[in-house]
């Protein structure tokens, strides 16, 4: 089967059972993070790559959808820190085709790479050109499986040949997001994996087996607190926001059909998001205009994204917007509001 067959089946299988739409909420949840929050990225990257970034680090977003004769091809986040680039998947069914359409993911942000290099070799004298062949080099990717038993390899693998006979093996690595308990977390700062810790019990509320409640509720409980205290003690509320939402949103999902679930579970992380809301994080006006700041914070997210492409990456402002899917024309827009905001927001503090 290849990958436009799997692509009619999955759209069969949805048209017949459209109750398991909702499981693509596993993958909406972790791209709105990362898309929001790249920052989320590093602390998983040094875990799984046994890197040394810093929250600090200049992170450019890559766009995650490339295009060919069979349709779009979208992968869930490729970001750049340093001269490295890094692919992540999230994974919440296996099919077994997984490693094909890594590889075709890989593939295609290699491809693009290599054609961006060869442009800049071509805008150059012949004299100037470089001599050595060029090197396609594919990123450095991992999966994370957000459910238990998808995947019981640690790697990805595949052999691939070529024409002259040489062998190179294609391997990534599998991260078992259940693997990591609460505590670990927080202490690593894979906060990402947040809104996918009630998956460790799923079967278990699936099933009725409604014992585990006690121990489920004392885990949030602890979530809970963290993720009050540290979104008090830094000037980043909306991401601990953001992951007290998402995390309900799946909580709902998988005890959607237990009533005892929904009654314990329903509003658990209902403490954490009134707290986020306080006058303690943001100020009265800023409550009311929250789609204004979080419009705020996505343009300004984006417009550093290509400025840094631009300076550092000696793109052009049409090349970089392109990449983030944005007009020049729009861009210019975003930068005006965002200077707008800010400006807002500098005359406010002078007055406090």
């Amino acid at each position: 089967m290849d990958i436009q067959d799997k692509k009619e089946m999955d759209k069969r299988k949805k048209a017949e059972n459209p109750s398991e739409n909702t499981a693509d909420i596993f993958d909406s949840v972790f791209k709105t993070l990362l898309q929001r929050f790249p920052k989320l990225a590093v602390a998983l990257i040094n875990e799984v790559f046994h890197a040394d970034y810093t929250e600090d680090e200049v992170i450019i977003q890559g766009r995650n959808e490339y295009h060919d004769m069979d349709g779009k091809v979208i992968n869930d986040a490729m970001i750049r820190i340093g001269d490295k680039i890094y692919h992540i998947e999230c994974q919440s069914t296996s099919d077994g085709l997984m490693v094909i359409r890594m590889v075709e993911y890989d593939f295609k942000i290699a491809l693009e790479e290599t054609r961006n290099i060869l442009m800049d070799e071509l805008k150059k004298k012949s004299g100037d050109r470089g001599r050595e062949p060029l090197r396609f080099q594919f990123p450095q990717s991992c999966m994370i499986c957000v459910r238990s038993g998808i995947e019981q390899e640690e790697s990805l693998k595949l052999q691939i040949v070529m024409p002259n006979g040489q062998e190179a093996l294609y391997e990534i690595p599998i991260v078992q997001a259940q693997s990591f308990s609460k505590e670990d977390i927080f202490q690593k700062r894979l906060l990402i994996l947040i809104p996918f810790y009630v998956l460790r019990y799923e079967k278990d509320i699936k099933s009725g087996k409604n014992e585990i409640l006690d121990r489920l509720e004392q885990e949030y409980e602890y979530i809970k607190e963290q993720l009050i205290e540290e979104g008090n003690s830094i000037n980043e509320p909306r991401l601990y926001y953001d992951l007290a939402v998402l995390s309900q949103r799946i909580l709902d999902y998988v005890g959607r059909d237990n009533r005892d679930y929904k009654e314990r579970m329903g509003s658990i992380m209902g403490g954490v998001i009134l707290e986020m809301e306080s006058d303690k994080i943001w100020d009265r006006a800023w409550n009311k205009a929250w789609d204004k700041a979080g419009q705020y914070a996505d343009w300004r997210r984006q417009i550093l994204s290509i400025d840094n492409m631009v300076k550092k990456m000696k793109m052009s402002l049409e090349e970089a917007c392109e990449i983030q899917d944005i007009t020049v024309d729009d861009y210019q827009k975003a930068k005006e509001f965002v200077k707008e905001i800010e400006k807002e927001r500098s005359v406010k503090a002078g007055n406090s």
